[in-house]
C-alpha cells in the first residue's frame, strides 16, 4: 500500500539460496516507490545474519532515535 515516509532496513545475504539477491533489490526498489525511506545493507554471507549485519542494523535504529517523528 502506502509507505510513504516509513524507514526501512533492508539487509540481504548476497549468497542466499532462499531468497535470490536479485528479489532482494526488486523489493528494495519497490518499498522505495511506495515511498519508504529504504537504508540498505549487502552482506557476503547466505540466508542469515552475520554480526556486519546486526552491527549495522543496531546503528540504523540508533540512527531513528535522533529523528523527530512526523506530525500526522
Amino acid at each position: 500500500a502506502n509507505a510513504a515516509g516509513l524507514p526501512v532496513f533492508w539487509g540481504h545475504g548476497t549468497a542466499d539460496p532462499m531468497i535470490p539477491f536479485q528479489r532482494g533489490v526488486e523489493g528494495r526498489r519497490a518499498l522505495r516507490e511506495a515511498g519508504a525511506i529504504v537504508t540498505t545493507g549487502d552482506y557476503p554471507i547466505g540466508h542469515g545474519i552475520d554480526q556486519r549485519e546486526l552491527a549495522d542494523a543496531a546503528d540504523w535504529l540508533e540512527s531513528l532515535r535522533a529523528v523527530p517523528e512526523p506530525a500526522r
